[in-house]
């Protein structure tokens, strides 16, 4: 996007696990009821934690972006 490259950032790609592992993190850590998908950005942080992107010096913010609804708020 314009975003992206008038900044000089990149995209990164989490794996399954990456957003299943930030699910569970954000579940157990906050009162926020996220919805698996919304938690990409909490799994792009791990992902770039991993790969030594960012460290424990670095200051980051994640949006979580979605809610888990029950069965009939999505019928």
């Amino acid at each position: 996007s314009w975003g992206m490259s008038a900044t000089g950032g990149y995209a990164l790609v989490a794996t399954e696990h990456q957003v299943a592992v930030a699910h569970d993190m954000a579940v157990e850590h906050t009162p926020i009821d996220v919805d698996a998908t919304g938690t990409a950005g909490l799994a792009g942080v791990l992902h770039a934690i991993e790969t030594g992107l960012i460290t424990s010096d670095d200051t980051v913010a994640v949006l979580f972006t979605g809610r888990r609804r029950s069965p009939a708020e999505v019928a």
